[in-house]
């Protein structure tokens, strides 16, 4: 909700950062706010490894705290999106940054694996 008030005060763009699991559901209220009241946000949240995440296996969970960010705030953002390799962080932070700041502006977010997080070019 921070990010939110940042971007409504300032008229830029709100930013925030929030661990996987319960760090990035606690987003949902503030990513709610913005996208109802179109207000530009860009939500960044961790997720498992790669290699550790459930992906196509039918089962609840594999890593720690794994949650589904990207389906749960999909109906309340622009764009929301799993990075699904390391080098594609700067397109994807730039698509966000794109659809949160045109036309009706409003919330995206970008997930980032935990392994990806810590890749060197």
């Amino acid at each position: 909700m921070a990010a939110e008030g940042y971007a409504r005060t300032t008229g830029g763009i709100g930013v925030t950062v929030a661990t996987s699991g319960p760090g990035a559901t606690n987003l949902i209220t503030g990513i709610c706010g913005s996208f109802y009241d179109s207000v530009p946000m860009l939500c960044l949240t961790g997720q498992v490894s790669s290699i550790r995440s459930v992906g196509p296996t039918g089962v609840r969970q594999i890593g720690f705290q794994e949650t589904p960010i990207v389906d749960i705030c999909r109906p309340v953002t622009k764009y929301a999106v799993t990075l699904k390799h390391p080098e594609d962080i700067a397109i994807e932070i730039e698509k966000c940054l794109h659809f949160s700041t045109t036309g009706r502006t409003g919330p995206t977010l970008l997930d980032i694996p935990d392994n990806y997080q810590r890749a060197m070019d």
